[in-house]
């Protein structure tokens, strides 16, 4: 179970590890594959085969895994997002990089 609060959205992990967001949909970081504001918290459905074990928001979301691999969506501009694929928006959770628990 895991809560994160970004400036104008928050994330939650249940205890099975499903992970939901809510808030402003700006620059796709509630990972919704959109940029619509959420009122309520639904699941992130790109992360649905994933167990969720941390969460952190700032100007983007940020996801952990059981396996230990990291995913990012929201505003990736400059790198933020640890995607290096030079978008400005990252609208559903991608990985950043492998397992990071290794």
């Amino acid at each position: 179970v895991a809560i994160a609060a970004g400036r104008s959205h928050s994330l939650f992990v249940d205890a099975v590890g499903i992970a939901y967001s809510c808030g402003e949909g700006f620059g796709g970081n509630l990972g919704h594959g959109n940029q619509a504001r959420q009122l309520t918290p639904i699941p992130v459905r790109a992360l649905r085969r994933k167990r969720i074990c941390a969460v952190a928001a700032s100007e983007g979301s940020f996801f952990l895994d059981d396996a230990g691999v990291a995913y990012s969506c929201g505003q990736g501009g400059k790198g933020y997002a640890g995607t290096d694929d030079g978008g400005l928006f990252q609208l559903t959770p991608r990985s950043i990089c492998g397992a990071l628990l290794d």
